[in-house]
């Protein structure tokens, strides 16, 4: 990772570039659309065997491990490669701000978990409410820039749908992490969410380092079911998330009002 701007701390966290070479890819500086779009693609291509790209993905996250590298395509190494690239620039970013800012890193892992449901449903959850769409569909630009933090407020509301519905399907699955992190997920907050919270946070490092094998083995089995059953998951969601939803509601005034603050500063107003 190459930071820019360090001479202005406001500037600095914002700025940075990060590349990435993989046997398929070669030579990347991955874009978050790009990024997205390859795992949409991947996700369907090798679905319903997606197991082993989300336990190297989890290895790396919770225990720094690369070990199940050899394990994957060609192609699975090129998204994860370029996702631990963009992954790692995010994370530079929000720790100048002693990770009290732009954890942008959390929306990154947090768009691959939730795509471990989407992309096989073919469903997202935008200003439209519940409905068709891909991976993609979570950049977007901002009042102040772009990416997929944009978007979160939607793509959270999902997150927490589909832990209730797996928390009626197989709730098992839930109760298990929720005891590795030994905090209740409540019904407003989602699994994917308060994981990467709980893996991150400087306080926690002693109990992720001892639960390490467990917790990657605990989601490897959430992202497995989510995937495999995302056809029983679908109705339950479609009863509960409507163009009306107060959340729908809520988040579309929000884009609304970085829509027009962009145009007021692009207008230099």
């Amino acid at each position: 990772n190459v930071g820019y701007e360090l001479d202005r701390m406001d500037r600095a966290e914002k700025s940075g570039r990060s590349s990435s070479t993989s046997p398929e890819a070669g030579f990347n500086d991955a874009t978050d659309t790009f990024l997205l779009t390859s795992l949409h693609k991947q996700l369907n291509q090798t679905a319903p065997n997606s197991a082993q790209f989300y336990r190297s993905m989890l290895e790396l996250l919770v225990k720094s491990n690369s070990d199940n590298y050899s394990k994957l395509t060609e192609q699975e190494q090129g998204n994860l490669t370029d996702f631990l690239a963009v992954y790692t620039a995010e994370f530079r970013r929000s720790m100048m701000s002693d990770l009290k800012m732009h954890r942008w890193m959390d929306d990154l892992a947090e768009v691959y978990f939730i795509s471990g449901y989407g992309s096989r449903a073919g469903k997202v959850v935008n200003q439209h409410g519940f409905t068709d769409g891909e991976a993609k569909t979570y950049f977007a630009v901002g009042a102040n820039g772009s990416g997929i933090g944009v978007m979160r407020g939607y793509r959270r509301h999902l997150q927490a749908h589909v832990t209730m519905a797996v928390r009626e399907l197989k709730p098992e699955l839930i109760e298990k992490i929720e005891s590795l992190m030994g905090q209740r997920i409540s019904n407003r907050s989602d699994v994917f969410h308060d994981f990467m919270i709980f893996i991150n946070k400087p306080q926690n490092q002693r109990k992720v380092e001892a639960s390490g094998t467990e917790l990657v083995n605990a989601m490897t089995d959430l992202m497995t079911f989510v995937s495999k059953n995302h056809a029983a998951i679908t109705p339950i969601i479609e009863t509960r998330i409507t163009p009306d939803d107060p959340v729908i509601v809520r988040e579309n005034k929000i884009l609304e009002s970085k829509r027009k603050a962009r145009e007021a500063k692009n207008n230099g107003q």
